[in-house]
């Protein structure tokens, strides 16, 4: 005796045959990595000096000479803030190369740039600031997230944290210099003897205060 499959049987098979290729095509296919391009600080222009313009800033991402994202340019920022993800479908396992530009009517200007070495990211992903290196900025960072296939992303260092500082007396100096053009931060620009640095020395790192980092909130009192 032979049975005899149902034409509505056979479509009901062949659709969850093609669902199924669907998926796995999509886990095969998926991106190799999610870099999530999220901000800098310190980021000055070469020309820049107190009172004058901030850059306009954009970010781009490269690996074996291959651009893989460009962020959109920020107007007038020293501490810019992107937030933008790039899902990257090939990928030659080579460093990510990061390299922060102000871009101008003349064209644009290398600010900093940083690399992320195969082995920070491959494994488990990253979560946190690199360097910039450059020869017109003293101290900056790019905040980077970089996604792997089966990981979550990594947890990351704490965006705000508090501090006490206390002075002798209120003609003493904090040793802080802040740019308070941000309007709603100060905007650390130089730690000196004093306080601050007397502070740092004895926290943690992941707590210290440094140049380019943003006081949101003073003795309660925050910005407009």
């Amino acid at each position: 005796m032979t049975s005899k499959e149902s034409p509505k049987s056979k479509w009901s098979n062949t659709v969850a045959q093609d669902v199924t290729k669907k998926v796995a095509k999509l886990v095969t296919d998926g991106p190799q990595l999610v870099i999530t391009i999220v901000g800098a600080r310190g980021v000055r222009g070469a020309d820049w000096l107190p009172g004058k313009a901030k850059p306009d800033c954009y970010c781009e991402v490269t690996s074996a000479g291959k651009t893989l994202h460009t962020s959109q340019p920020l107007r007038n920022r020293c501490e810019p803030h992107w937030n933008e993800e790039c899902q990257v479908a090939e990928f030659s396992k080579g460093p990510l190369e990061f390299s922060v530009y102000d871009q101008d009517a003349r064209g644009r200007d290398l600010l900093g740039a940083a690399q992320l070495q195969p082995e920070d990211f491959l494994e488990e992903g990253f979560n946190g600031d690199v360097k910039l290196a450059s020869e017109t900025l003293a101290q900056a960072y790019l905040k980077v997230r970089v996604k792997v296939p089966g990981k979550s992303t990594p947890a990351g260092p704490s965006a705000c944290f508090g501090a006490v500082v206390s002075r002798q007396d209120k003609n003493s100096s904090f040793g802080i210099r802040f740019d308070i053009r941000d309007g709603s931060h100060l905007a650390v620009l130089e730690i000196m003897a004093g306080p601050f640095s007397e502070y740092n020395a004895t926290t943690a790192a992941s707590d210290r205060i440094r140049a380019y980092d943003f006081l949101s909130i003073v003795n309660g009192v925050s910005g407009s």
